[in-house]
């Protein structure tokens, strides 16, 4: 789901409802997994949120507003003053961090129960095989620069090593 359908989402739910009127005062929230707020910020129907670098990216106006580390949100929730949660993002889905990585491998998200995990190269040679990898960054220093898949359970991403 791109970021603009976040925000097409997002409005059309709070247009839909007749809950949004040109006086309130919309927010999105990025919280940990302890329900503490890491950021809130002020926004409208045309702002965008992205997830770039390694972190969540509030635009507004096409300026950057506020920014969070992803490994630290866990829920991105958007609220009015008339609604609250009215879409929740949860960060539940197992994700590669960075898909460009020098050294590590990094993950967000769940892990699934008993993973294995296996880099892969473009020749089909697998270079990694973990079978009980419990989350941990992924040394990759090893590897020569070039594109890999790394598949965790049934799930494959594709990486670049530089």
């Amino acid at each position: 789901m791109s970021m603009r359908t976040i925000s097409l989402l997002l409005g059309m739910a709070l247009l839909g409802s007749g809950s949004l009127r040109a006086a309130d005062e919309l927010h999105v929230v990025c919280s940990d997994a302890d329900g503490g707020v890491v950021t809130e910020t002020a926004v409208d129907l045309e702002s965008s949120i992205r997830f770039a670098d390694g972190n969540v990216e509030v635009y507004k106006g096409g300026m950057l507003v506020s920014t969070a580390p992803l490994l630290s949100v866990s829920n991105i929730t958007f609220k009015s003053e008339t609604v609250t949660a009215v879409e929740t993002v949860t960060a539940s889905t197992l994700r590669l961090v960075s898909n460009h990585v020098d050294n590590l491998l990094v993950f967000a998200g769940s892990i699934p129960e008993n993973a294995s995990l296996r880099i892969t190269a473009l020749d089909g040679s697998t270079r990694l095989q973990l079978n009980s990898w419990q989350g941990d960054a992924v040394n990759v220093t090893g590897l020569t620069p070039g594109l890999y898949f790394v598949t965790v359970g049934k799930t494959t991403f594709k990486f670049i090593k530089k």
